[in-house]
């Protein structure tokens, strides 16, 4: 077999970030070592297996310094962090029969079957692969985990969300090398915070704040995943949610004069600068009071909201 798998976001997997501290160099390097890994893997006769023994290991390691022009003291640190983690176990991948399973590598078992339920059809004529809903559903479950590009997922506001965290770990807990959960599952909770009304901004402001709480109160164990702000998350997203209903249903209900479109605008003003939100078909800023706008005019110079045009 000529090829082996690559599933999407792999390359910049959280981890890689955790072998790069412990092996004293840039992610980058991490991810091409491994990727170089991967192919000796699968070019190997018992595949899944980078090497047999300490000779073996060596030659490896001055083998992939070799081909990237890298010094083999920072390749031999790689893998033996990659080692410390149990990225690689005794020589081998471990995740390796799982990531590259034999079932969908191979089609000829697929074939045999397809040919033996179609009659009246020679092994001639016969299509090499099975069509219609099996093909379908094979095909369903070889790209599952591949729904959407990493260009595109690298920009949206879930990955956001997702850095925000890592570099909150990263800043509180500097020198643990336990490693978070995998981009996959964090990108979803993510995501779920996004469909249940949070904002991107209000996202970072509680993950900063639960965890630099954590790291006062002295917890030595860093978060592997989003779901250690989940209750804070849903305080403040229920906050967010009752205060838009109270801002939409005010203008409506309240009396006019000045007095009263002073508290309005103070309201509005003060959620976009603190939770970066604004309702463009119903808050028209330029009807904003031009005492309100003086008085925050630094503060929305720094973060100007929709139709905003600064003060000369």
């Amino acid at each position: 077999m000529d090829w082996f798998r690559s599933y999407h976001d792999a390359p910049i997997d959280p981890k890689w970030r955790v072998i790069a501290r412990d092996a004293h160099c840039r992610t980058g390097e991490v991810a091409a070592i491994f990727w170089r890994l991967l192919d000796l893997a699968s070019q190997s006769a018992e595949r899944g297996v980078v090497f047999h023994d300490a000779a073996e290991r060596e030659g490896r390691i001055s083998e992939i310094a070799a081909s990237y022009d890298f010094e083999e003291s920072l390749v031999g640190g790689v893998i033996a962090a990659m080692e410390r983690r149990k990225i690689i176990l005794d020589g081998r991948l471990p995740t390796w029969g799982e990531r590259q399973p034999k079932r969908n590598d191979d089609s000829s078992d697929r074939t045999k079957e397809w040919r033996r339920r179609t009659r009246g059809v020679t092994d001639g004529d016969a299509p090499v692969t099975p069509r219609g809903d099996e093909r379908r559903e094979e095909e369903r479950e070889s790209i599952l985990p591949m729904t959407e590009s990493t260009t595109a997922r690298a920009r949206e506001p879930a990955r956001i969300i997702v850095d925000r965290f890592l570099e909150e770990r990263e800043k509180h807990w500097p020198r643990d090398s336990r490693l978070p959960a995998p981009l996959m599952t964090l990108l979803t909770q993510a995501k779920n915070y996004l469909a249940q009304g949070a904002t991107v901004e209000l996202c970072a402001e509680v993950i900063a704040r639960v965890a630099r709480r954590k790291s006062e109160r002295g917890e030595t164990r860093p978060p592997t995943d989003l779901g250690f702000c989940v209750a804070t998350m849903e305080t403040e997203i229920g906050k967010l949610k009752r205060a838009a209903t109270t801002l939409r249903e005010v203008p409506a209900a309240a009396p006019a004069g000045p007095e009263r479109g002073d508290v309005v605008w103070r309201g509005r003003l003060e959620m976009w600068l603190t939770k970066g939100t604004w309702f463009d078909r119903t808050w028209n800023i330029g009807d904003c009071p031009a005492e309100l706008l003086q008085e925050f005019d630094l503060q929305l110079r720094a973060k100007p909201p929709p139709g905003y045009r600064q003060r000369a």
